[in-house]
Protein backbone atom coordinates (compact mmCIF):
# COMPACT_ATOMS: atom_id res chain seq x y z
CA UNK A 1 0.00 0.00 0.00
CA UNK A 2 0.87 3.25 -0.82
CA UNK A 3 1.07 6.37 1.67
CA UNK A 4 1.30 9.83 0.86
CA UNK A 5 4.29 11.87 2.31
CA UNK A 6 2.70 13.98 5.40
CA UNK A 7 1.23 16.87 4.06
CA UNK A 8 0.29 16.02 0.75
CA UNK A 9 -3.17 16.55 0.89
CA UNK A 10 -3.83 12.66 0.15
CA UNK A 11 -3.63 9.20 1.25
CA UNK A 12 -4.01 5.58 -0.31
CA UNK A 13 -4.02 2.82 2.64
CA UNK A 14 -5.04 -0.25 1.08
CA UNK A 15 -8.36 -0.23 -0.23
CA UNK A 16 -9.34 2.84 1.01
CA UNK A 17 -8.29 6.67 -0.19
CA UNK A 18 -8.53 9.60 1.60
CA UNK A 19 -8.80 12.98 0.37
CA UNK A 20 -7.45 15.42 3.52
CA UNK A 21 -8.56 19.06 2.11
CA UNK A 22 -6.86 20.33 5.25
CA UNK A 23 -3.69 19.69 3.50
CA UNK A 24 -4.07 21.43 -0.21
CA UNK A 25 -2.41 24.90 -0.65
CA UNK A 26 -6.01 26.44 -0.98
CA UNK A 27 -9.35 25.42 0.36
CA UNK A 28 -11.12 23.02 -2.04
CA UNK A 29 -14.66 23.42 -2.11
CA UNK A 30 -16.96 20.60 -1.84
CA UNK A 31 -17.10 20.12 -5.39
CA UNK A 32 -13.64 20.09 -5.61
CA UNK A 33 -13.32 17.81 -2.99
CA UNK A 34 -15.67 14.95 -4.38
CA UNK A 35 -13.43 15.27 -7.83
CA UNK A 36 -9.92 14.63 -6.64
CA UNK A 37 -11.44 11.39 -4.36
CA UNK A 38 -12.82 10.46 -7.31
CA UNK A 39 -9.62 10.93 -9.80
CA UNK A 40 -7.55 9.39 -6.99
CA UNK A 41 -9.59 6.62 -7.01
CA UNK A 42 -9.29 5.85 -10.73
CA UNK A 43 -5.40 6.33 -10.51
CA UNK A 44 -5.46 3.64 -7.57
CA UNK A 45 -7.59 1.01 -9.33
CA UNK A 46 -5.59 1.70 -12.45
CA UNK A 47 -8.64 3.11 -14.67
CA UNK A 48 -6.06 5.79 -15.75
CA UNK A 49 -2.75 5.60 -17.21
CA UNK A 50 -0.49 8.70 -17.23
CA UNK A 51 1.42 9.18 -19.88
CA UNK A 52 5.96 9.28 -19.89
CA UNK A 53 7.03 12.25 -19.74
CA UNK A 54 10.47 11.14 -19.86
CA UNK A 55 13.22 8.30 -19.06
CA UNK A 56 16.04 9.67 -17.79
CA UNK A 57 19.07 7.49 -16.53
CA UNK A 58 20.20 7.77 -13.05
CA UNK A 59 22.63 9.63 -13.69
CA UNK A 60 20.41 12.38 -14.37
CA UNK A 61 19.21 12.63 -10.88
CA UNK A 62 19.41 15.77 -10.90
CA UNK A 63 17.78 17.14 -14.18
CA UNK A 64 14.79 15.05 -13.01
CA UNK A 65 14.26 17.04 -9.53
CA UNK A 66 14.88 20.04 -11.36
CA UNK A 67 11.95 19.26 -14.14
CA UNK A 68 9.66 18.30 -11.19
CA UNK A 69 10.15 21.21 -8.99
CA UNK A 70 9.54 23.79 -11.93
CA UNK A 71 6.73 21.67 -12.92
CA UNK A 72 7.91 20.76 -16.24
CA UNK A 73 6.60 17.50 -16.09
CA UNK A 74 3.21 15.89 -16.98
CA UNK A 75 2.96 12.37 -16.86
CA UNK A 76 5.43 10.15 -15.38
CA UNK A 77 9.17 10.92 -15.35
CA UNK A 78 11.06 7.64 -14.93
CA UNK A 79 14.58 7.20 -13.57
CA UNK A 80 16.57 4.05 -15.16
CA UNK A 81 19.57 2.28 -13.70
Amino acid sequence: PFVAAAGAGYALDGPGLHVDADQFAAPLAPGELHVAQVTLALFAAGKVKPPVFAKLGLSEARRAHELLDARQVFGKLILQP
